[in-house]
């Protein structure tokens, strides 16, 4: 996917560009993110579907971390994916253990991710005459996410991470016919460059 090699590249390249410290900030930040997703997409249906379902996205997120001590930090965040005939939006809750690493103001950390999220078709499957539908799923979440930040000066990090979440979202659809049309979203996974501002 286009935009995870750019964000890996980005990585490098801010890694091997600037010395980094990160003495006396305060351990609150924010930060601003992006990349893709991909997930698995799964239907039963007797007829002809019309559309061939989009099973990857571009990912946009923001969020709002505290730094325990050293090793640990929490991090609030909301995400958008839009993978053109669906929008999913997450509310995530992580905590995350991290440690130095061999290059000089990098880490490398990995977490526990909890929360929220939402599907909403901007594609619908073609059933006007439906009699029965659910098109919008809410569905919680559980999962990992490991990663590395990168000190590019006191208030600016760089990161670079990887989330599978277990969560599901199904879709059903019935007919007068007595058709039914199911779609299950699952399998979620999300490789994202992000930018923290530190206070």
């Amino acid at each position: 996917m286009k935009s995870m090699t750019l964000a890996a590249l980005a990585l490098v390249a801010a890694i091997a560009a600037a010395p980094a410290t990160a003495q006396d900030r305060r351990p609150v930040y924010g930060s601003l993110y992006g990349g893709g997703s991909m997930f698995d997409v799964e239907f039963e249906f007797g007829g002809e579907l019309g559309f061939e379902p989009e099973e990857d996205g571009d990912t946009l997120g923001v969020g709002l971390g505290y730094e325990i001590n050293d090793n640990w930090f929490i991090q609030l965040d909301y995400t958008y994916t839009d993978a053109s005939d669906v929008e999913i939006q997450q509310g995530l809750l992580s905590l995350n253990y991290q440690r130095p690493l061999f290059i000089p103001g990098m880490r490398g950390f990995v977490g526990l991710v909890v929360g929220e999220g939402s599907l909403d078709w901007n594609d619908q499957p073609d059933f006007a005459d439906a009699i029965r539908d659910d098109l919008d799923a809410d569905e919680d979440l559980i999962g990992l996410q490991l990663g590395l930040n990168y000190d590019l000066a006191r208030h600016w990090s760089i990161s670079l991470m990887y989330q599978v979440f277990d969560q599901e979202f199904n879709t059903n659809i019935e007919t007068p016919d007595n058709g039914r049309l199911n779609f299950e979203h699952n399998g979620h996974q999300y490789l994202l460059f992000g930018l923290r501002f530190h206070l």
